[in-house]
């Protein structure tokens, strides 16, 4: 993710990236948001929900992310400190990036260029050299 929208969520959701200023022996965080600025959105509703549920318990765990990154062609976020609805958010979210253009944010679909896996939109896929691989919008 580019370093301004990364910015953006750690001053917008300072607690929960605050792994971002560790050493990297500490927080994967401290590599940042290995994915493309497509996914911003979809991170930015997760951090909201988050963050939201978060404020209305009585004593939140220390909860922060650990690692957000594309793995396989989809979002992986990994945490410490969530409880169910908190995982359930994240599988929102890494089911949403499934469907949705890592690059450009529009709808897109799993594709393949050697061995390697994107979700992408038709365009995108097309300019990267990247095949469908049929899932998708």
């Amino acid at each position: 993710m580019s370093p301004e929208l990364e910015q953006k969520l750690t001053e917008e959701f300072p607690e929960l990236f605050k792994g971002r200023s560790r050493p990297k022996s500490e927080s994967l965080m401290a590599f940042g948001c290995e994915h493309g600025d497509g996914w911003f959105n979809i991170i930015r509703c997760v951090c909201a929900a988050i963050e939201n549920y978060l404020k209305r318990m009585e004593t939140p765990p220390d909860y922060e992310f650990f690692q957000i990154k594309e793995k396989f062609g989809t979002l992986r976020v990994y945490d410490n400190g969530h409880d169910e609805y908190i995982a359930g958010a994240i599988r929102m979210a890494e089911n949403m990036s499934a469907f949705t253009c890592e690059v450009t944010g529009n709808p897109g679909r799993l594709c393949k260029k050697g061995q390697w896996y994107r979700t992408l939109c038709d365009g995108q896929a097309e300019k990267d050299g990247y095949v469908s691989e049929g899932r998708g919008s």
